[in-house]
């Protein structure tokens, strides 16, 4: 019996999949994309601080969340601070495929140009 927990399942994978393979073709070569086992959240990791980053993409009208405020940690302590900041988190739950593609490229437009 096809469930709805199946369909989703279905989507997100389509999804974390393309989002996985563009970030991992067009992004500057010291930056590593995670692929999770499963979920709907996905990690980028840089060789420097990713502040001023999240703030050209959210200019450019893309929101992503810090490193820094997305750990298991539940305040900003200097510990996440200097543990995360060259991370950025993604989701792919909330956003259509074409949505995400058009992500990906401003993603990777700003990555390259920093």
């Amino acid at each position: 019996m096809y469930s709805v927990v199946d369909h989703l399942k279905e989507i997100y994978s389509e999804r974390m999949k393309l989002v996985h393979e563009f970030l991992t073709n067009n992004l500057p070569d010291k930056w590593q994309v995670g692929y999770p086992g499963g979920g709907y959240f996905l990690w980028v990791q840089a060789e420097k601080d990713l502040s001023e980053f999240c703030k050209k993409l959210e200019v450019e009208g893309v929101m992503v969340l810090h490193g820094s405020r997305a750990t298991p940690h539940t305040k900003v302590t200097d510990y996440a601070t200097n543990k995360f900041d060259h991370c950025v988190r993604l989701s792919i739950a909330y956003y259509e495929t074409e949505d995400l593609a058009r992500a990906c490229q401003i993603f990777c437009k700003v990555a390259n140009s920093i």
